[in-house]
């Protein structure tokens, strides 16, 4: 049995088949009323007929309406600074009209404190003796550590080894490579008064060393040091800083490479 159609555009096709072969066997269908189908699909069409122009209408209607919105933006702002110039003396005057004088810039403030400093990684073993550090060689290493500095590191480590001394050969192609250490901490909360221009990573002995000194910076909540001293039992933390000023550091990792 045929089902009845559930779209507009099928009824519409099934009337216009229905009065087509009614009105080419009426013998056969002796009891249809012709004239009240027709009628009824008349009403249907002069109605949708309708709705199509009242919808063209509207989207007309529309795109005048912003038209005239972007033109009464206008106009008002400049208005608005007419007035401000009229009451540049007693800008509390323009309280009369809706509006305010204008609110005094935020000055800068140091950037809130990053936290969750933690070790990612430190030391690794590689099979290509001039490792750089990067992922792939490396446990839970990363691939997309960049935009960030080494400060005054440099191819020597602070007690004076060089690179070729922090290595080792440990036998089948495989180089541990010492002096390494991957940080990673949260982001200072985002405040435009307390944006962060870079973090400064500090760094001082963990035997009884009170001046903690910067050794590197970085863009990003992240940082790959190469070439740290090794053997040596050190404590790191992280400073946001911008030009107001540094935050509050971070928790302190304790490590010895």
């Amino acid at each position: 049995m045929a089902a009845y159609p559930r779209t507009q555009s099928k009824v519409s096709t099934l009337v216009e088949s229905m009065i087509a072969g009614f009105d080419e066997h009426p013998d056969d269908f002796p009891s249809v009323d012709v004239a009240a189908l027709r009628a009824a699909r008349d009403e249907y069409q002069t109605a949708s007929d309708a709705l199509v122009s009242a919808q063209a209408q509207a989207a007309l209607a529309a795109e005048t309406k912003a038209d005239k919105l972007e033109k009464l933006n206008a106009v008002t702002k400049i208005q608005l600074k007419l007035s401000q110039v009229d009451s540049a003396e007693t800008p509390q005057k323009l309280h009369f009209i809706g509006w305010a004088p204008r609110a005094d810039s935020q000055a800068t403030r140091p950037p809130h404190q990053p936290g969750d400093l933690k070790i990612i990684f430190q030391n690794f073993y590689s099979n290509h003796t001039n490792h750089t550090g990067h992922a792939g060689d490396t446990p839970g290493g990363r691939g997309d550590i960049n935009n960030s500095t080494a400060g005054d590191i440099n191819n020597s480590t602070a007690d004076g080894k060089s690179e070729n001394e922090c290595s080792k050969n440990v036998g089948n192609g495989i180089v541990e490579k010492r002096g390494v250490l991957h940080l990673r901490w949260k982001k200072s909360a985002f405040k435009r008064a307390r944006f962060v221009r870079f973090y400064s990573i500090e760094r001082r002995s963990a035997d009884g060393e009170e001046i903690w000194r910067p050794i590197a910076s970085s863009l990003t909540n992240e940082i790959l040091l190469e070439n740290e001293p090794t053997a040596v039992r050190f404590e790191y933390r992280v400073k946001a800083v911008n030009a107001a000023g540094e935050s509050f550091a971070t928790n302190i990792v304790t490590v010895t490479l």
